[in-house]
C-alpha cells in the first residue's frame, strides 16, 4: 500500500535533531536566528513568550511551536529583553552554571530542528505557513504527539549508549505529527494534506506515488479516482493547488534527485525509473526545475 506522506519525507531526506529540555529560569531570553532549516519548541512546564515579528505570545504547557522556513524568534519569559543568541546559551551548556539555570518560574521547553530538502518545492511544505503554533495538543486524550515527546524526555535525561539516535528518530516522526496536528487544528480545507482525505483525490496521488515510472497522464489519473478529467484537474487544483500532471512532475523530479544523489545508476537508468522516454528528456525537466543538468547536480552533490 503506498503511503504518499512517508514517501515524501524519504524523498527530501528528512533529518531532526533534538538539542535539549531544559529550565529556563527568569529573568531569560534567547534568540534563534534565521536558520536554513526547520526549528521547532514544545513547551513542557510552565509558559514562556514567544517574540515573532514584532509580536509576542504567551505559550504555554502543552504547546508546540514549528518555523517550517527556520525563521528568526525569541522565547523569553517577559517580553523586551535583550536576548542572547543560541548559540551563546548552547555553549553555557558546558558551563558549571549554564545561562538561566537559576531564578524564578522556570519554563521547561524542549528545542530542536528539522532539516530536509527544498530544492523541489513540495505542496506538503509550501502548505504550512512561517509559524505553526499548536495550542491544543496536551489536552488531547492520549495525544500521539505529546506521547512521543514523553519517550524523548527521559531519553535525554538518560544520556545512555545510543540516545541521541533514538531521540533523532522520534523527533523525525514528531514533523509528520505536528504536520497532522496543524491540519486538524485548522481545519483547512485545501492543501496536500487534505488532498490525502479526499478519497477520490488520494487514489490520484496514490497512483502518481506507485506508478509515476509509467507512461501515466490525466485520462489515467482520473480513472483511477473515478472523475472526469476536468472535475479531477478542477478539484487538485483547488486542494493541492497544482495540476495533476504538475505535480507527477514535480514528484518524478524529486525521486530523480535521490536517486542520483544515493545510487550510482547511469542517468538513462535514472530517466527510465522517474517515467521519462530518455535521457534528453529528463534532463531538460531536471534542469527547468534545479537550474542545473542531472550530470552537473550529481558530481556537485557527490563532492559536497
Amino acid at each position: 500500500m503506498t503511503d504518499p506522506l512517508s514517501e515524501i519525507m524519504k524523498r527530501v531526506q528528512l533529518e531532526a535533531c533534538v538539542y535539549f529540555e531544559r529550565e529556563f529560569h527568569a529573568p531569560f531570553a534567547m534568540e534563534m536566528g534565521g536558520k536554513a532549516f526547520a526549528q521547532f519548541h514544545a513547551v513542557t512546564g510552565g509558559s514562556c513568550i514567544l517574540e515573532y515579528q514584532g509580536e509576542a505570545r504567551e505559550v504555554r504547557t502543552g504547546e508546540v511551536l514549528l518555523f517550517p522556513r527556520g525563521s528568526a524568534h525569541v522565547l523569553t519569559d517577559k517580553s523586551g529583553q535583550r536576548p542572547v543568541s543560541g548559540e551563546a546559551f548552547m555553549k553555557s551548556l558546558g558551563d558549571p552554571e549554564p545561562l538561566f539555570s537559576t531564578g524564578q518560574r522556570p519554563a521547561r521547553i524542549i528545542c530542536g530542528h528539522f532539516a530536509y530538502s527544498t530544492e523541489v518545492a513540495h505542496p506538503l511544505f509550501e502548505d504550512l505557513p512561517d509559524l505553526v503554533h499548536l495550542r491544543s495538543v496536551r489536552g488531547r486524550q492520549q495525544s500521539a504527539l505529546f506521547g512521543l515527546l514523553d519517550q524523548i524526555i527521559p531519553e535525554l535525561a538518560g544520556a545512555e549508549p545510543g540516545f541521541q539516535l533514538i531521540v533523532d528518530r522520534h523527533a523525525e516522526v514528531l514533523l509528520v505529527m505536528i504536520i497532522r496536528e496543524h491540519y486538524r487544528e485548522n481545519g483547512a480545507e485545501s492543501g496536500f494534506l487534505r488532498a490525502l482525505t479526499d478519497a477520490r483525490l488520494a487514489k490520484a496521488v496514490s497512483l502518481i506515488h506507485s506508478g509515476y515510472a509509467s507512461s501515466l497522464d490525466l485520462p489515467g489519473l482520473a480513472r483511477s479516482a473515478g472523475m472526469s478529467r476536468s472535475a479531477l484537474s478542477k478539484a487538485f487544483k483547488e486542494t493541492v493547488a497544482v495540476s495533476p500532471i504538475e505535480y507527477l512532475s514535480t514528484w518524478r523530479i524529486m525521486v530523480g534527485r535521490d536517486l542520483l544523489l544515493r545510487t550510482r545508476l547511469p542517468l538513462p537508468e535514472v530517466a527510465e525509473k522517474v517515467g521519462y522516454g530518455s535521457e534528453v528528456s529528463f534532463s531538460r525537466a531536471f534542469k527547468r526545475r534545479l537550474g542545473v543538468s542531472p550530470a552537473v547536480y550529481r558530481r556537485s552533490g557527490s563532492s559536497a
